[in-house]
């Protein structure tokens, strides 16, 4: 037990202990230090939207947003402010979607959301409202990168109204940091591109990527000037008359897609620099190597160009093609045939045999051999119904001369009668077997392409079987592709013989011959819909119970087996 008695402090010990202690004494704040938060109640009909916001589209997520307001409330402030000489509240730092919400819910039940408790902020100045809705909308979800740019452009204006001189491209990242905006140089650069060239982009705005500009419009357009204002005899000013030309007409008739963009433009440019979209597509790849930098380097490229096209055009082709395979059979009735050798079996070969073996006793027609209508090894089947002195008769039984010569053919003609069974099988499914047409165009994939249905003829996508058909094996056949349609335009321009087939004013082949008005010939027929491919190619070729799933696979198959054929028979 301790029994030290305690010493009573005197009023000296307390003063020493006092004197010696290392404290701190509190200093009152003055008033303009203590943050205050004013907070008014106001009906939220009366509270105005900032007219400047840069987050112009609608909000992807603000469906998933209402709902959490309906069930939690507005979880985090929303500001208000007034401009000098308004009476009225407007918001201060975002908010818009939270707001829009407020309002449609106080509609379902205005007792329990028709007034809302703001926080209230004093009004600075525009560039301080602008960047702070900007900061706000950036950091809740990310802005469409069109909105993105819009913004970015309008705080540069208040920037340069606050300094009274022009902002730089080294001042502005700085200039945004201190608002609390970071961003990158090259994203304002982006940015400044896409508001600069890109305006013509219409309702492709809504949908363009950051990355698409870095990667494809930026680089590739840049490219396209420069080449433009190396060639003799162009206006600089007209580059951008024909580029907003090409813009309008892709983005008024297609979904986005930005290389079909660029090769829209480049169809429009070629002309004008005496060339064709592939010649200018070449000169573009030129130029990014680094190949084309001066007009003398321009016209020795377009010169080798012009050389290469013109010897590999003048070749003769020997395959598939009915005179050729006329002489051919002649050659091998009048001469001794040497031992055939053997070939390595590949699995291109494995599946094409496979096939044809489960195709015995079935007909189909080969287009470009009129009177064809059996693979090899096959039965003849009778001839169809007698069609007009004009039209081609396919269905007729082959003669032994026929047969000879489909056999002849070899592995690409036995393939091409595959594929054309299998097209026909999918095309009858849905009824449009009519539209069906086998070419020998070799800037055609697939070897075919779906003819244009009359129009109003086929129904909407989203229930017509025809039409999910008819759309499904036009997008196999690439007839819409920009460089399969270029390459088609030169291969058919020279070619005597009949590649495609003239079925009156509104066919495919009749629309190609006036490119001007290719698109809206296309959309006429069409009714204007062209759905997402990648969409209707998943849903039928994963649900097992659609009527085209398994008919797809096995066009999707038989044109494995074209294509490989065709490659094997070009590298032999």
């Amino acid at each position: 037990m301790n029994t030290a008695v305690r010493k009573r402090l005197t009023a000296a010990d307390i003063t020493a202990m006092t004197s010696a202690a290392n404290h701190k004494v509190l200093v009152p704040k003055a008033p303009s230090e203590i943050a205050v938060k004013s907070m008014i109640e106001l009906n939220i009909n009366d509270v105005l939207f900032y007219d400047r916001n840069p987050r112009r589209l609608p909000n992807d997520l603000y469906n998933e947003i209402k709902e959490s307001i309906r069930v939690r409330g507005i979880e985090s402030a929303l500001f208000v402010t007034k401009r000098p000489g308004t009476d009225r509240y407007m918001l201060a730092k975002g908010g818009k979607t939270r707001l829009l919400i407020l309002q449609e819910l106080a509609k379902e039940d205005p007792k329990k959301w028709s007034r809302h408790t703001f926080e209230e902020v004093p009004y600075v100045n525009e560039l301080d409202v602008l960047a702070a809705h900007f900061v706000e909308n950036t950091g809740r979800s990310p802005m469409c990168f069109w909105d993105f740019s819009e913004g970015l452009a309008d705080i540069r204006k208040e920037l340069a109204k606050e300094q009274g001189k022009p902002i730089s491209q080294s001042a502005f990242p700085q200039l945004l940091a201190s608002m609390g905006i970071t961003v990158e140089r090259w994203e304002i650069m982006d940015a400044e591109f896409a508001l600069e060239v890109l305006e013509a982009l219409g309702p492709w705005k809504q949908r363009l990527l950051s990355e698409h500009v870095q990667k494809v419009f930026r680089p590739d357009l840049t490219a396209l000037q420069k080449l433009w204002d190396l060639a003799p005899d162009t206006v600089s000013t007209e580059f951008d008359e024909l580029k907003n030309k090409a813009i309008e007409a892709c983005t008024s008739t297609h979904d986005y897609n930005p290389e079909l963009l660029i090769n829209s433009i480049i169809f429009e440019l070629a002309p004008h620099l005496g060339c064709d979209a592939s010649a200018l597509s070449h000169l573009l790849h030129l130029h990014q190597k680094g190949d084309i930098s001066t007009q003398e380097d321009l016209t020795t490229a377009l010169s080798q160009r012009q050389a290469s096209v013109e010897a590999e055009t003048s070749k003769t082709e020997t395959d598939n093609h009915p005179e050729a395979l006329r002489q051919e059979l002649q050659k091998s009735t009048s001469a001794p045939q040497s031992a055939p050798q053997e070939k390595p079996v590949d699995r291109g070969l494995q599946n094409l045999a496979k096939t044809i073996s489960t195709r015995q006793q079935q007909a189909t027609d080969l287009p470009g051999l009129p009177g064809v209508s059996v693979a090899r090894g096959l039965t003849a089947r009778p001839p169809k119904s007698q069609t007009s002195p004009n039209q081609k008769d396919l269905g007729a039984p082959l003669t032994q001369h026929e047969l000879a010569l489909l056999e002849s053919m070899g592995n690409v003609g036995q393939a091409r009668q595959i594929l054309n069974f299998e097209l026909h099988e999918l095309a009858t499914t849905a009824g449009i077997e009519n539209l069906v047409v086998m070419s020998e165009a070799q800037s055609l994939p697939c070897g075919f392409y779906m003819e244009l249905p009359k129009s109003e003829t086929l129904g909407s996508v989203a229930n017509d079987l025809a039409a999910q058909a008819w759309w499904l094996m036009a997008s196999i056949s690439g007839q819409f592709d920009h460089a399969v349609v270029t390459n088609l335009l030169n291969e058919i321009s020279p070619e005597q013989s009949p590649l495609l087939q003239d079925n009156g004013p509104a066919c495919f082949k009749a629309a190609l011959g006036n490119i001007d008005t290719f698109a809206d010939t296309v959309a006429s027929c069409l009714g204007g819909e062209e759905p997402f491919i990648a969409e209707l190619l998943i849903n039928v070729l994963t649900d097992r119970s659609h009527e085209l799933h398994r008919s797809s696979i096995q066009v999707l198959d038989a044109c494995a087996n074209f294509r490989e054929t065709v490659h094997q028979r070009q590298s032999s």
